[in-house]
């Protein structure tokens, strides 16, 4: 029995506490990178850290944090975001507890490399479980921004839980407060989020691909933490940024002929994705490495214990948290453009007043106004950019969207504490030759720091008008409200409501006839589809009850068991206009279009490759995308596409019809489900004017 999960609601209990639960692995994810910041003189004395190793607590983590968060998404697709959370979540308890432990410098940074690969598994499945459990615009925006919130949130919590916990029970329960948080988190895990199938279907796993693109990404984060102490001239830093980009380039490559890759690389060509990803990794690059420098000039500058400079980021932990609820609401009225710009300008502006602090400074007059626009800034960049970079994308690459925005996060980083670090370090070694104070060097090498940190977050801002403007309401299409499909088949129910809803429709489905009354809520229903393979009788008593309770509703049969298909007749039934000049001739074999006005055209088609069971399968292809202007035109079908049990689905603007190519034999609904996005699709094809 399989059913699809319903989406949730913020207006329920159960959708509020799921929230709650998703926001808890944010945070518990967020707040281990920065939580050791103010223990780190501590566990350098007790376990014998030199200056120079030292930095390895904190990167060790980013490392593998960055390194495989990638894998953990797409894992959280293929194998279940329920179950890749859970082990997540189990390896981060296990990994803080041999760190607390703990007794060499060896053992640690272990620890701490196993807790980074504990958060790559559990962050992309949360936040994919977040974007596809709340799928109403109203609804998903709010959550996004209660996920930004904590998110800035932990960062800024991190370093004051530190500061407590070093000063009062000692610096190992930096480490040990994970597994409490961790044997909390599991049972609720357990109970709030069904165990749900796999978003996206494969034949086989990309293993190749998997360990090319972890390597590369690794070998990036290893150089640029490195970088500062080898020099960014040194041979050593560009042969490991050379091996970086070889590997990655080299994924690249394999990707684009995988059978089932690892990163479907048409998941760019989702409008905005790129862009929005891009801008968090700029704008992170020059925002987050602020904990860093202005906790380095706390405490050895201007003198302040780990607990106090801990307490100075209280006020930036309120900020972000009202920042990010304005933005959260700002997203439904400006969209998310709007919201992004705002918020990097004035985190930029907050950074450059931060960079001006004086050697004797105070913390009302010169840390607090910059960290408090710095807070309302951060707060509307994680709500608008976490909202972009998942606008469009479907259930089956949730997981992998959400990988893709948090690597991009953690290599901007990682790549601004590196820049920054050498922009500072060589100000502040200047200042040092030239006979200049220690005290004086570091402040002013810490405000060139920061300072290209707000230089760069301006640039964020600038590549932000690139991303989509997701906003409420906003649509190309007037979709219906609900979509409804009762079928046999769980891989294309599950593919039909994945396409389905990444085209804007709240989709649900089913394969259980008797409990369709019972568990869905007909009344205001839009479209209900049967699948080929719904027993007659079934349908026709299903049909009967639905009409009588609501005599609105479409009735769409499924042709085959082709989920793309099955989609395309969802827009065809629901178009909100006809199009009359749009034909297939079957001796030419070409679609024949006549329009009065320059349109946008899509043509595609699905066929079967085998009608054998118990593995029947299916194939489509993109024949055509793109504009044509007023006139006559002719799309041929490409030889790839088989003269029988072949169906066309042709979109000009929002109206969309379906053809049939040749014969129909009976095997076709015995049809396995086809990729519709499938990233094997042939190139765009000619079209005849």
């Amino acid at each position: 029995m399989t059913t699809v999960p319903q989406p949730l609601t913020l207006r329920a209990w159960r959708g509020r506490r799921v929230l709650a639960l998703l926001c808890a692995v944010a945070f518990l994810d967020f707040v281990d990178a920065s939580i050791t910041n103010v223990a780190l003189p501590h566990i350098m004395s007790d376990l014998g850290f030199s200056v120079q190793s030292l930095q390895w607590v904190p990167s060790a983590y980013l490392l593998t944090y960055g390194g495989f968060m990638l894998l953990g998404g797409r894992l959280a697709d293929l194998l279940g975001r329920r179950d890749v959370l859970l082990a997540g979540t189990v390896l981060l308890g296990l990994s803080s507890l041999a760190g607390g432990l703990a007794t060499n410098t060896g053992l640690f940074v272990a620890a701490r490399l196993v807790q980074g690969l504990g958060a790559a598994l559990m962050l992309p499945a949360a936040l994919s479980t977040l974007t596809t459990s709340f799928t109403t615009s109203k609804d998903r925006h709010s959550a996004l921004g209660v996920w930004a919130a904590v998110a800035g949130l932990a960062s800024a919590v991190g370093i004051l839980l530190g500061g407590v916990l070093t000063e009062g029970l000692g610096w190992r329960w930096v480490m040990f407060v994970n597994p409490i948080a961790c044997v909390l988190v599991i049972p609720a895990v357990l109970a709030l989020l069904p165990r749900d199938l796999p978003a996206a279907r494969t034949a086989r796993f990309d293993l190749l691909g998997s360990v090319v693109v972890t390597g590369g990404t690794l070998l990036l984060v290893y150089a640029l933490i490195k970088a500062p102490d080898q020099g960014w001239g040194a041979t050593r830093t560009w042969l490991e940024l050379a091996g970086a980009a070889v590997l990655l380039g080299s994924f690249v490559l394999i990707e684009r002929s995988a059978r089932d890759p690892i990163l479907p690389l048409n998941i760019f060509r989702v409008p905005g994705l790129a862009a929005a990803n891009l801008t968090g990794l700029i704008g992170f690059a020059g925002m987050l490495s602020m904990f860093y420098f202005l906790t380095l000039y706390m405490q050895t500058v201007l003198g302040y214990s780990a607990i106090a400079a801990g307490a100075a980021y209280l006020p930036l932990t309120v900020g972000v948290g009202i920042g990010a609820g304005i933005g959260a609401k700002l997203l439904t009225k400006v969209g998310s453009r709007a919201v992004i710009c705002t918020g990097a300008l004035v985190a930029a502006a907050g950074l450059f007043l931060l960079s001006q602090v004086p050697v004797d400074g105070g913390y009302l007059g010169h840390i607090l106004p910059g960290l408090l626009l710095v807070a309302f800034g951060v707060g509307p960049v994680f709500v608008g950019v976490t909202s972009a970079a998942n606008a469009g994308v479907g259930p089956s690459r949730a997981g992998l969207a959400a990988a893709i925005l948090n690597s991009s996060q953690q290599i901007g980083g990682a790549l601004g504490l590196a820049i920054f670090s050498a922009v500072g370090a060589a100000r502040t070694h200047h200042l040092l030759a030239t006979g200049g104070s220690a005290s004086i060097a570091t402040t002013s090498g810490l405000g060139y720091a920061l300072g290209a940190g707000a230089a760069v977050t301006v640039a964020a801002a600038l590549v932000a008008l690139a991303t989509v403007n997701t906003r409420e309401g906003e649509s190309p299409m007037n979709k219906p409200e609900r979509v409804l499909i009762v079928g046999r088949s769980p891989s294309v129910l599950v593919d039909a409501v994945d396409i389905l809803r990444a085209d804007g429709y709240t989709a649900n489905a089913t394969n259980q006839f008797d409990r369709v009354l019972d568990d869905y809520d007909v009344t205001d229903l839009d479209v209900l589809v049967f699948g080929g393979m719904v027993p007659a009788d079934i349908k026709e008593q299903l049909r009967a009850k639905v009409d009588a309770l609501n005599p609105q509703v479409t009735f769409v049969q499924g042709l085959g068991g082709i989920a793309g298909l099955i989609a395309a007749q969802v827009r065809a039934a629901t178009s909100q206009e006809t199009q009359d000049g749009v034909s297939y001739d079957e001796e030419k074999r070409e679609v024949r279009l006549t329009l009065d006005t320059p349109a946008t055209v899509t043509v595609e088609a699905w066929w079967g490759t085998s009608f054998t069971p118990p593995e029947p399968k299916s194939a489509s292809m993109r024949v055509f995308d793109g504009q044509l202007d007023a006139g006559s035109h002719a799309v041929p079908l490409p030889e790839e596409v088989p003269a029988v049990a072949s169906f066309v689905a042709v979109t000009v603007d929002s109206a969309t019809q379906v053809f049939t190519v040749g014969a129909m034999p009976t095997a076709v609904t015995q049809l396995a489900p086809a990729s519709a996005n499938d990233n094997r699709l042939p190139e765009v094809g000619q079209v005849t004017t």
